[in-house]
């Protein structure tokens, strides 16, 4: 997954946005776009804020209350909570478009970097929503550092954007009164705070999270986020002790089916241009040489059948006519992604079976005579295309990534200090002495 890889995108955007003061000047359709980014970004800040802590947001009521009361003894006592309830109660907007009816012929390059960070922000939450359950320790911490280096940028943007909002709406609408609600928020303030606290210990700078799935179980495909689960289970799936060729040849043929939707897909919203051309090349590499015959398919035990169930679940999803949206988007180039990684698990599934005598092969002769597999005999044709395939779409080159730092390490000159030591988790309250005195920067 790449949370990191997005939000430290995001954090470019936005920095560069801050650095130009472009957004003081956007016409009605950039400002648009602009605000869906913020809307987009803010959503992150929260759900990576929620995340790190593992805290249920309280009620809308409740949590406006507390905010109102918050005191800068709360800040220096649990800077952690005090930012949780800033940035859930910072003033939202909710944007006029969608992403993906965005026509970027129509934007100036200010409104194309909002462009871009509002793509950077939605993939960003999407990862940050399959990585969830993997966050422990010091990731935590570092998504709350992230977090509070995002929070001042926003801030300092809602200042810009409030003259292109009153330039467009002298009469002080809506958008107006959130905008300038929101220069009153102390999210900023806090955020200072919390991330010195969270520099306190050294916090992790990893380009990819390992994520293992979180079941082998076949998982019931209804929505952009299970398609995407069902397609990271697959390779556990594979895994099984006994897997029949039958199986491992249906779920290679239920890939290129998949690619092939993706790639249509894709093209067709003009969404992930590499992701498309890859999944139309490994899908047809797919189709092609992955054509199983009776005396390719046969072995002494059924075998798990766990990865074909699954694959037939998400061609039934990709299958039923629904509209698509960003997530469905977002989710199809996760799984285009994420392809090369169960072309190899295939591999190493027909690998395995093999050479445990579990398979029986055949001679091309007439009398189809069968016997265990010899390591003296050439691999049967599937195993051979499988090996072909992986090949020429290897998985460590699909996962291996430009090393990125994260969104608070690019972040860090804005920085104010660093505290000497930090609490384990973001969920406890740093609670220093009173006899230090405040703290904020």
């Amino acid at each position: 997954m790449t949370y990191r890889e997005h939000s430290t995108a995001l954090a470019w955007h936005l920095a560069t946005l801050v650095t130009t003061s472009s957004s003081r000047q956007l016409d009605a359709t950039a400002l648009g776009v602009a605000l869906l980014a913020r809307h987009e970004t803010l959503r992150l800040v929260q759900e990576a804020t929620t995340v790190a802590t593992g805290r249920t947001p309280p009620a809308p009521h409740l949590l406006a209350s507390t905010a109102a009361r918050t005191l800068l003894e709360d800040v220096v006592l649990d800077p952690v909570r005090a930012f949780e309830r800033a940035i859930l109660t910072y003033p939202d907007i909710k944007p006029s478009v969608v992403y993906t009816a965005i026509d970027p012929d129509h934007l100036d390059e200010g409104g194309q970097t909002w462009r871009l960070a509002a793509r950077a922000a939605i993939l960003a939450r999407h990862d940050l929503t399959a990585e969830a359950s993997t966050y422990a320790g010091d990731h935590r911490w570092g998504l709350v550092a992230d977090a509070a280096a995002l929070t001042p940028l926003l801030q300092r943007l809602d200042h810009q954007l409030m003259d292109s909002a009153r330039r467009l709406d002298p009469d002080a609408g809506p958008t107006v009164k959130a905008l300038s609600a929101a220069r009153y928020s102390p999210a900023a303030l806090v955020a200072s705070e919390v991330d010195a606290l969270a520099h306190g210990g050294r916090l992790p700078n990893l380009s990819v999270l390992a994520l293992p799935p979180t079941s082998t179980q076949p998982v019931r495909v209804d929505s952009p986020t299970t398609l995407l689960e069902a397609q990271r289970r697959l390779p556990a799936q594979l895994r099984a002790t006994d897997i029949s060729p039958a199986v491992i040849a249906h779920t290679a043929i239920g890939q290129a089916y998949l690619l092939d939707v993706a790639a249509g897909t894709l093209d067709a919203h003009h969404f992930a241009p590499d992701a498309a051309r890859t999944a139309r090349q490994l899908g047809a590499e797919l189709a092609a040489r992955i054509r199983p015959e009776p005396r390719d398919v046969v072995a002494l035990v059924p075998g798990d059948t766990s990865a074909v169930m699954q694959t037939r679940a998400m061609t039934i999803y990709l299958s039923t006519d629904r509209s698509v949206g960003s997530a469905d988007l977002v989710a199809m180039r996760g799984l285009v992604q994420h392809a090369p990684t169960v072309v190899d698990a295939l591999c190493r599934a027909a690998d395995r079976q093999l050479t445990s005598g579990r398979w029986l092969t055949s001679a091309d002769d007439p009398d189809l005579r069968w016997a265990p597999y010899r390591i003296v005999d050439d691999p049967p044709r599937l195993v051979t295309a499988l090996r072909a395939v992986r090949e020429q779409f290897p998985a460590e080159q699909a996962t291996a990534r430009p090393r990125l730092d994260s969104a608070h390490a690019v972040l860090a000159s804005m920085r104010a200090r660093t505290h000497d030591t930090r609490p384990n988790s973001p969920a406890i309250a740093a609670r220093r002495s009173r006899r230090e005195g405040p703290t904020i920067a």
